[in-house]
């Protein structure tokens, strides 16, 4: 299960992904035959939107990177970070119904933060995560944490609210660090370095990693 994980704070988003390649013998079996390294998370420079995924990395000769590059093609610079988080959703259901990827989807308007979850696991329903039952922004991270080793380190949660972008940071290098050590316990790891992470503001974006930034544009 590869760990993607999105913490939003009062001034900044930080997403977070590993880049390790399960390599299976086919869909039907999902016998494990290799491991390799792959790009799980991705900006769109014209709507400052960041993406970032998990699950299945192609569909037939595609890989996930060339079919969010062909979704991008259809994203207006004048779109909001709303309009693009429907938009995927839309674009998959209509196209790749099938493939088992889940996405992350982030991005500012204005000086407001947008954090969407579309999980394959829950039919693609596209979920706002940063706003509580009554409209108001609310700041955590969105992971998915199956280990209980990992779970009882972490919690309780911080408050996001009061992080600096540092500490956000330093949050999720621990969260991923926690993650990768339970995996190397496992016979087949499926979370495993390097991490990339994509900071995110109301006014600028930027990439820790030791890629090019090329590896992560999608126009």
């Amino acid at each position: 299960m590869t760990l993607i994980a999105t913490a939003y704070a009062h001034e900044c988003i930080v997403m977070g992904t590993d880049t390790l390649l399960q390599r299976t013998e086919n869909y039907q079996t999902n016998k494990i035959i290799g491991y390799g390294s792959i790009q799980k998370l991705f900006f769109i420079r014209k709507t400052g939107t960041g993406i970032s995924v998990r699950g299945r990395a192609s569909w037939g000769e595609k890989t996930i990177k060339q079919i969010l590059q062909n979704f991008t093609h259809t994203v207006e610079s004048s779109m909001r970070q709303c309009d693009v988080a429907d938009a995927l959703q839309l674009y998959i259901k209509s196209n790749f119904p099938q493939l088992e990827t889940s996405y992350h989807i982030a991005g500012y308007q204005d000086t407001e933060p947008f954090i969407y979850d579309l999980d394959f696991d829950s039919g693609l329903n596209l979920v706002r995560e940063n706003v509580d039952r009554k409209g108001f922004l609310r700041y955590s991270v969105l992971a998915r944490i199956d280990d209980t080793e990992v779970r009882n380190q972490v919690l309780p949660l911080p408050d996001f609210s009061k992080m600096q972008e540092n500490q956000v940071f330093d949050f999720m290098e621990t969260l991923f660090k926690l993650k990768i050590q339970a995996e190397n316990l496992k016979p087949t790891p499926s979370v495993g370095y390097p991490i990339d992470y994509l900071f995110l503001s109301h006014d600028q974006s930027k990439f820790v990693s030791n890629k090019i930034a090329s590896d992560f544009l999608l126009d």
